[in-house]
């Protein structure tokens, strides 16, 4: 059977979801989609989140990220005007990196890629960063997820030099204010743009924005956008036929006059004419 190590999930039941992240400098167009896994008939609707750890802490991660990184290799050549993110967890740089790195060589797609290195497991510092520079020698960009929990602390973000760091906002406390004051530093100081993640309240919208925070994600601003979905959601127009970088491609904004009917939330991305760089 071909599936996810054998044993637990068929391909066939793996998929993605893409959560839109947000540009507050290019007024709301979408940055990238971070690519997420999800199953298919399965009536736990966190069973991914299970799944994954599970996959930590048995030793196969590296499996479901390879499979993620091919699912979204193929969306992304299959709509030239998108850019997205990818989870690798640190095991799967330990047991698998330099294939990753291969994968990602051969994908043609690189530089509409972000990889985030995740917070879950600990390897040595050296070794990530020695991945994060074949990661970027061939174009790909860098982001830490989840900053300040788990195994993403300063040193790594130091080593690795990510154009990105993710930041959750859990609440609007005046522990998380300084915190994320602290990673903007951090931020600058490595010439990264801090993404604010778990938005899901005006409260933290207005935060995040008041803070300097570049970029934002969650429900508030729009739910996951399941992978069989995107395909209605484009249409021809970012056809992998228009040449990616050539300017054709449109940019991705949400459109609240209320005129579309949304795939899903309350709310419907739409596509617009980039007037400038």
């Amino acid at each position: 059977m071909n599936c996810i190590n054998d044993s637990f999930v068929s391909t066939n039941d793996a998929t993605i979801a893409l959560q839109p992240i947000f540009d507050t400098e290019r007024e709301g167009e979408v940055g990238f989609f971070e690519a997420a896994l999800r199953i298919n008939h399965t009536s736990d609707p966190q069973f991914h989140v299970r799944l994954i750890a599970l996959a930590e802490d048995l030793g196969f991660i590296h499996h479901i990220d390879l499979h993620v990184l091919a699912i979204t290799v193929d969306m992304l050549r299959r709509h030239a005007g998108m850019n997205a993110s990818v989870n690798v967890s640190q095991r799967t740089i330990l047991e698998s990196g330099q294939q990753y790195i291969r994968k990602l060589a051969a994908s043609q797609v690189c530089e509409r890629l972000i990889v985030e290195i995740t917070e879950t497991t600990e390897i040595p510092t050296s070794w990530v960063a020695a991945f994060a520079a074949g990661v970027r020698e061939i174009g790909c960009r860098l982001a830490i997820d989840d900053f300040d929990t788990g195994f993403a602390d300063d040193i790594l973000v130091r080593a690795v030099k990510p154009d990105l760091i993710k930041v959750v906002v859990d609440d609007t406390t005046l522990r998380l204010r300084e915190r994320i004051i602290r990673t903007t530093v951090l931020a600058k100081e490595v010439g990264a743009a801090v993404v604010g993640e778990r938005i899901d309240s005006e409260e933290k919208d207005e935060l995040m924005k008041r803070l300097g925070v570049r970029y934002l994600q969650g429900y508030l601003l729009a739910l996951p956008i399941m992978a069989h979905d995107i395909a209605e959601l484009f249409g021809k127009t970012l056809d992998a036929t228009i040449p990616p970088n050539d300017g054709s491609a449109p940019g991705i904004r949400f459109d609240l006059s209320g005129t579309f009917k949304p795939l899903n939330g309350n709310r419907q991305i739409r596509l617009v004419e980039k007037t400038g760089s």
